[in-house]
C-alpha cells in the first residue's frame, strides 16, 4: 500500500496540457515542480491508501466542477511563476 494525494497525478496531467498551449512559459523541471506546488497548495488534497480509495477519488474528480478547480489553480500557478521563476537561467 502506498499513500497518495491523487491532486497531484491531476495537477500534473493539468500541467503537461496547459504548457502545449502556453508554450511561451518556462517548461524545466524546477518551474514545473513550482507550479505544481502552488496549484496543490490551492487545492483541497484527496488522500488515498488502496485500491478502492483511488477509484472512489477518480469517480469524485471527474466531476466537471473539480476538473474546472484543478485547471484553474494550475492557471493561476503558471501565471505566478512565469512571472517570477526561481530558476538560474544559464
Amino acid at each position: 500500500m502506498e499513500l497518495k494525494n491523487y491532486m497531484e497525478v491531476l495537477v500534473f496531467d493539468a500541467i503537461d496540457e496547459l504548457m502545449k498551449v502556453n508554450q511561451n512559459v518556462c517548461n524545466c523541471e524546477k518551474c514545473r515542480l513550482d507550479i505544481a506546488a502552488k496549484a496543490l497548495s490551492l487545492l483541497p488534497t484527496k488522500y488515498t491508501v488502496n485500491y478502492h480509495g483511488v477509484v472512489f477519488t477518480k469517480a469524485n474528480l471527474f466531476e466537471n466542477q473539480s476538473n474546472a478547480d484543478v485547471v484553474s489553480a494550475v492557471t493561476k500557478a503558471i501565471m505566478i511563476i512565469s512571472q517570477n521563476p526561481h530558476h538560474i537561467e544559464e
